[in-house]
C-alpha cells in the first residue's frame, strides 16, 4: 500500500522522524480519524502526556491549528521516572532520554512546522506539573503516553474531569508486558464507578469515549474490560491495508495465518468474551519481537 492518503496521511508520513513505532503509522492515523470525527462538535484542547520525540503532538496541533485549538504537551524531557512494584521489570528510570536536549529539540521542530503558539511545552514530572495545570479547562482530546502505573494514573486525575462529553482519551502502551497503564486504568475507573468501553488501536493503545455506554449486549472479558474494536473494523484504509498484507504473506506462512485471524476478528460482529485473546494470539509476532526481559546496562534512547 502507499502512502496513507488525505492532509492527515500527509502529515503522519512527513513527522516519521519525530515519532515512536507504536504509535507511527497506524495509531496516528486512527487518532487523526477519531479526532477528525468529533473536532467540530466537542469544545476543548488536547493534551499529550509523554511526548518522546514529538510526532504525536505535532500531528494533534496540525489537525487542531484550523479550528482554533492548543495541545498542551507535557513531559519531563528527562527521561521516565522510577518505575514502582505496580509496573511489571521492563522500564528503567532514566529511559527516553535523548543524546541532545529533547526540551530544545522539540520547541525546534514546533517552530519549525509553524505551530508556535499551537503546541504548548510543559516541562517537568506529572507529580508535579499535573496537579499545577491551569489551561487547558475542557479537552476535546488527551493522549496519555508514559509507560508507567504512577504516571499514567496521575494522568488520569488530572485530565479525566477536564474531557468534555464526546471527547477521546487515549491509552497508548495499554496491552504492553510492562502493564503500568492497564493497571492504572482498572484501578482509577473501578475506584469512580466507570466501566468504559475500551476501544482497540492497533497494534497496542486503546481508546475510551467520554460517557460512552458499553452496549447491553457486550460480553466482558476474562481481565475485566469491555472492548470494541470499531475503529479498526470500520477504517476502510487500515482494512486495506491488512487485506494486502494477506495477500503478500506466504501461503500456509504464521505470518498469514495471524493476518487471517486479525480480519476475521474485525469481520466479526458477534458479541464475544474472547476476541481480544484472538486479537492478542493475531499479533502473535509483534508481541514476540518485544523482548521479554532486558539488560539492566543500557536505556531506551530516543
Amino acid at each position: 500500500m502507499g502512502p496513507l492518503p488525505g492532509d492527515a496521511g500527509q502529515a503522519i508520513k512527513r513527522l516519521e522522524q519525530y515519532s515512536l513505532i507504536p504509535p507511527y503509522p497506524w495509531g496516528q492515523w486512527i487518532y487523526a480519524q477519531q479526532l477528525l470525527k468529533i473536532c467540530t462538535q466537542v469544545p476543548g484542547d488536547a493534551i499529550e502526556l509523554g511526548v518522546a520525540s514529538g510526532g504525536t503532538s505535532l500531528l494533534l496541533g496540525h489537525l487542531l491549528k484550523a479550528h482554533g485549538r492548543q495541545v498542551f504537551s507535557l513531559d519531563s524531557f528527562e527521561g521516565l521516572p522510577q518505575p514502582t512494584s505496580r509496573d511489571n521489570r521492563y522500564f528503567l528510570a532514566g529511559d527516553y532520554e535523548g543524546d541532545e536536549p529533547l526540551l530544545e529539540r522539540f520547541c525546534g521542530v514546533v517552530e519549525q512546522e509553524g505551530l508556535t503558539n499551537v503546541v504548548i511545552p510543559v516541562k517537568g514530572f506529572f507529580a508535579d506539573t499535573v496537579p499545577e495545570l491551569e489551561q487547558p479547562e475542557h479537552l476535546c482530546f488527551a493522549h496519555l503516553d508514559s509507560d508507567l502505573y504512577d504516571s499514567v494514573y496521575c494522568s488520569l486525575e488530572g485530565v479525566y474531569d477536564r474531557m468534555s462529553p464526546g471527547g477521546i482519551l487515549i491509552i497508548d502502551d495499554f496491552f504492553h508486558h510492562a502493564q503500568g497503564p492497564a493497571r492504572a486504568c482498572s484501578v482509577f475507573f473501578n475506584k469512580a464507578r466507570i466501566q468504559p468501553l475500551y476501544h482497540v488501536v492497533f497494534p497496542y493503545a486503546v481508546g475510551i469515549i467520554k460517557g460512552e455506554e458499553p452496549p447491553a449486549n457486550c460480553r466482558r472479558s476474562l481481565d475485566g474490560n469491555i472492548y470494541a474494536f470499531d475503529w479498526l473494523a470500520d477504517d476502510p484504509v487500515f482494512r486495506e491495508s491488512l487485506e494486502l498484507s494477506l495477500d503478500r504473506t506466504v501461503p500456509d506462512s504464521g505470518s498469514r495465518k495471524q493476518a487471517r485471524l486479525l480480519i476475521d476478528v474485525l469481520d466479526d460482529n458477534s458479541p464475544s468474551s474472547a476476541n481480544i485473546y484472538r486479537y492478542w494470539a493475531a499479533l502473535e509476532d509483534f508481541w514476540d519481537g518485544i523482548s521479554a526481559t532486558r539488560s539492566r546496562d543500557w536505556k531506551i534512547k530516543i
